[in-house]
């Protein structure tokens, strides 16, 4: 009897631990994007409005973050494999000089300097992000994973969410103080990034043996998880191509002077938008853990490419409502992908730094091609039964039709040998 006790109060002391170590991550990754997203449109509404600068300035403040972030997801992945828990020292210390990085913003008046900022936050945040990411693959269960990943994701919406909110009510405020703003919010992500590193104990001689196990793959195992990596790559390439214009610097101007709607209502529209998405995330991610993981891929890519084709409409309300099916659709891809990459691979951080990168560069190449589009072509519409498609957002969906191929082509995935 005594021992049962024992026994039960043991599991509940793991199950307190183990939540407590979940709700350190989802904390974090709320007020660390809360604290780049208040940013965010300050800054892309400085280029234009202030600095003067053309739709594709606009959105080179995009591929700068992401190419830098590309590079340092790469490394922050192995970095992870070789040292473990050990290494959220460098995710707290990405966090703070990203406090610092955001106010530097106003240290100088030109798009190269602009640009500059942009791209160190890029580094900083590809290091931070996918080591964050990495511990919570190992903390959460492998049958909760997926939607450990989609409230982890959620989190981040939220602090999209928030921080549009934020800025929404700060528009008309000196830049200075939305600035000040997002350095302080970057100080308490670098706290709880410190204090979640201190809570886990995940060591590098794991990792180490799975280099080893790796390595003695049969060729015919190895085909497969070069097979499975390249569809689920091409996967996230595509839609993050087209997530680059949906959650980048360029959304907030392409709703404005397409739709001639004001700065503040834009920045609610996107609020609104990734409020509605979070729901299908989760379930999407019920689906990986329960059902399957490649179902629950393939149907989140479907619903990125109705939303994709809906925001190309040149009606304000169909656009708005492609918009949440575009965020609900890649609410499901983020901790799908995520969840492949740490439950079917050995070399769990690489895979989750290719991820990253992946997408990484999805969003250089999208923000870049995008704003050369309308810079080109502008808001002008093609009109097919009466219906007005703007062309550059038309043109762009067909990143997303690759992604839904890939998932599609992709019907086996390795599997690790755990224990």
């Amino acid at each position: 009897m005594e021992a049962s006790i024992a026994m039960m109060s043991k599991k509940q002391h793991v199950h307190a631990r183990d939540t407590r170590r979940l709700l350190l991550f989802f904390a974090l990754a709320f007020t660390g994007t809360l604290a780049f997203r208040i940013s965010m449109p300050a800054i892309a509404f400085h280029v234009r409005s202030v600095l003067e600068a053309s739709a594709l300035g606009v959105g080179l403040l995009t591929a700068v973050f992401f190419a830098a972030r590309a590079g340092f997801s790469v490394i922050a992945g192995r970095i992870y494999d070789r040292f473990g828990s050990r290494a959220s020292i460098v995710a707290t210390g990405c966090f703070a000089l990203n406090a610092v990085a955001a106010y530097s913003y106003l240290l100088g008046d030109s798009l190269a300097w602009m640009l500059l900022i942009r791209g160190v936050q890029g580094a900083l945040n590809g290091l931070a992000w996918v080591l964050v990411q990495a511990m919570l693959g190992d903390v959460a269960e492998e049958s909760f994973r997926g939607r450990a990943f989609s409230v982890y994701f959620a989190c981040g919406s939220l602090g999209i969410m928030t921080g549009n909110a934020l800025y929404a009510m700060l528009a008309n405020k000196p830049l200075m103080l939305v600035l000040g703003a997002s350095s302080l919010f970057f100080i308490v992500a670098a706290l709880l990034a410190f204090v979640a590193g201190r809570e886990i104990a995940v060591t590098s001689r794991s990792r180490q043996r799975a280099k080893w196990e790796a390595r003695s793959r049969s060729a015919g195992e190895a085909r497969i998880v070069i097979r499975a990596t390249l569809l689920l790559l091409v996967t996230v390439l595509g839609v993050s191509m087209y997530l680059s214009i949906a959650k980048g610097d360029l959304v907030y101007v392409l709703f404005k002077e397409i739709h001639g709607i004001k700065r503040s209502t834009v920045a609610w529209i996107v609020s609104v938008s990734t409020l509605a998405s979070l729901l299908a995330g989760y379930l999407i991610s019920w689906v990986s853990d329960r059902i399957s993981t490649l179902w629950a891929l393939r149907i989140s890519t479907t619903i990125s490419l109705a939303g994709c084709l809906l925001m190309s409409i040149g009606s304000l309300p169909v656009s708005a409502m492609g918009l949440a099916f575009f965020y609900a659709g890649t609410s499901g891809i983020l901790p799908v992908t995520r969840r492949i990459a740490t439950t079917y691979y050995k070399m769990r951080g690489t895979v989750l730094g290719l991820v990253n990168a992946t997408g990484n560069i999805g969003n250089i190449a999208g923000s870049m091609i995008a704003g050369y589009l309308y810079d080109a072509m502008g808001a002008k519409m093609l009109i097919l039964g009466g219906v007005g498609i703007v062309k550059t957002e038309a043109l762009m969906s067909t990143t997303v039709v690759l992604s839904l191929i890939a998932s599609f082509l992709l019907r086996a995935l390795p599997r690790e040998k755990r224990g």
